[in-house]
């Protein structure tokens, strides 16, 4: 398609592949950039992965789920999202074509807020952090273990296993970055890419450690989180809060957002 419209015989293309958009630039063409409605994230597996369980049971009471022996922390979230540098990534993996988001809203949507600042690249404090959650290197081999963590076994090493779907370029280079750069604090990640509906199996399960996959926002967007990010979506096998998030705080923001009375987008 590229090849054609740079050979004039089409009038317009939509949203070409990233390793031509420069192609294209620097040809005659017109060029309109505006902001994609789809997003790749890195998803945790909060609770235990060896006994999926849902939030709630029938009657609306709350199940306990265990902890991730590592993603249970939250400490251990917040570190590793200072050990990855986002900004390389979207530079290596698509061509510095993509843009990096503050939260889960796509920097379009008219409730996306421009004055948050995205978590800042550090492995300097993510490696303190780490310290501070009883991940450290006692042998000196250069994978963490256990020593004092919360939900994991003294002697656990920090390893994980990360699945993203085979034949998607993109997500296999974000995945590699990662595994090099948490390389770098001592997390050894064993990456793995997989048919896609065998991964979805995965996730759905609630079986998994972590997960690269995207997600595509409709148009005009709607920045309801109520699928992705509230208890009760935590159902396995059919909710779309696979990762087993719960904040009872985000539970009453999000029903609040919804209700607000003229649907101020102020307010």
């Amino acid at each position: 398609i590229v090849e054609q419209f740079l050979a004039g015989e089409l009038n317009i293309i939509d949203n070409p592949g990233v390793a031509r958009r420069e192609d294209i630039r620097n040809s005659d063409a017109q060029v309109y950039n505006y902001p994609g409605n789809a997003w790749d994230y890195l998803a945790f597996n909060l609770a235990d992965p060896t006994n999926p369980q849902n939030a709630f049971d029938e009657a609306g009471n709350p199940i306990d789920q265990g902890h991730h022996p590592i993603f249970g922390d939250v400490r251990v979230r917040q570190a590793i999202a200072r050990a990855i540098d986002v900004d390389s990534i979207i530079q290596a993996a698509v061509f510095n074509e993509g843009t990096r988001m503050s939260s889960f809203l796509i920097p379009s949507s008219w409730a996306y807020d421009n004055d948050l600042a995205p978590i800042p690249f550090d492995p300097e404090a993510a490696a303190a952090m780490l310290d501070e959650a009883g991940w450290t290197d006692e042998d000196g081999d250069g994978v963490r273990e256990a020593h004092g963590a919360l939900y994991a076994e003294d002697g656990t090493p920090f390893q994980f296993t990360l699945y993203t779907n085979e034949g998607n370029t993109r997500r296999e280079a974000i995945g590699t970055l990662v595994q090099d750069q948490l390389a770098q604090v001592g997390i050894q990640v064993d990456f793995q890419t997989i048919d896609f509906n065998t991964l979805l199996d995965i996730q759905d399960s609630q079986t998994f450690d972590a997960t690269i996959l995207g997600w595509r926002n409709g148009f005009p967007d709607d920045p309801d989180a109520t699928q992705l990010f509230t208890t009760g979506s935590d159902v396995v096998s059919s909710g779309s809060n696979f990762m087993s998030y719960s904040n009872p705080r985000f539970d009453e923001l999000n029903t609040a957002a919804k209700n607000v009375p003229g649907c101020d987008p102020e307010e």
